[in-house]
């Protein structure tokens, strides 16, 4: 008893969450409101497409799985306006024709790079940087966060097509980065998840062959780039106190910038309904 009562004061989400069914609460709220309604994976999710589409009822789930399992269970049985967005990240979800017609995808690996390639992170960094420091110096940053980024990216990316099983949330990329030109040693970071992963057959030399044949279309997320841009903007300016990435995320989530192509998707989803 005592480890389940330490593990839900440890966890970021509500443990009531665990047992709220998404789809029963869209029911019983289609049943008041008319407006049309939006999934989402998260809270963050939320924030921002609030912005975008404040016309929309929008349900923040707790993962990508979640928000496909509440679309699918919801659209057999009610005929309302509803989308959902999602990260592409590394392999889209197997959706039935009709599910695929409601879902929208950011213009990137996730929602924070949607935004980086708008060039928001850019703008966003020139505040953090000493005064004599200009945007090109922050592009150059994000820049060299994004291709340190790039070797990570496709081992995902090969781990996915080739059903590696790598267990990438177990090691943190971070000591990996070297302190002085900020490379990343992506053989050690092969190695180890190669060890925790067990398995004889899936050994450094044959994660290095199939990370060659990767063609690597959409880029790194942009969560990783934040991490890795932080510590390069930590370097220029070592006098800031704080948790940079997390102060990347909030100033990024809350400029102007709109993802077009998710928006137009999304209500091109809810005309179906009609």
């Amino acid at each position: 008893m005592e480890k389940l009562v330490m593990k839900s004061m440890n966890s970021n989400s509500n443990p009531l969450q665990e047992f709220d069914n998404i789809a029963d609460r869209i029911r019983l709220h289609s049943q008041a409101s008319r407006a049309p309604v939006l999934i989402v994976e998260g809270v963050s999710d939320k924030r921002v497409n609030s912005q975008w589409l404040p016309e929309a009822d929008i349900f923040p789930a707790l993962s990508r799985d979640q928000a496909v399992s509440t679309l699918r269970e919801i659209l057999p049985s009610l005929k309302i306006a509803i989308a959902c967005i999602l990260d592409e990240d590394f392999q889209r979800p197997v959706l039935s024709e009709l599910e695929h017609a409601r879902v929208a995808y950011y213009s990137g690996r996730d929602l924070e790079s949607a935004f980086i390639r708008s060039g928001a992170l850019a703008r966003v960094l020139l505040h953090f940087l000493p005064q004599h420091e200009d945007e090109t110096k922050a592009r150059e940053i994000v820049d060299q966060a994004t291709e340190c980024c790039r070797p990570i990216s496709e081992l995902r990316l090969a781990s996915y097509r080739h059903s590696l099983g790598l267990n990438f949330d177990r090691i943190g990329f971070g000591e990996f980065f070297s302190s002085g030109d900020h490379s990343f040693d992506t053989e050690g970071y092969i190695q180890r998840l190669c060890q925790i992963r067990e398995n004889e057959d899936i050994t450094p030399e044959v994660v290095t062959n199939l990370v060659t044949d990767v063609d690597d279309e959409l880029g790194p997320r942009g969560r990783d780039i934040l991490k890795v841009a932080a510590r390069l903007t930590l370097s220029t300016n070592p006098k800031f106190r704080g948790n940079l990435a997390d102060m990347l995320e909030a100033a990024l989530f809350s400029t102007s910038w709109v993802d077009r192509p998710v928006v137009e998707k999304v209500r091109a989803a809810w005309s179906l309904a009609a």
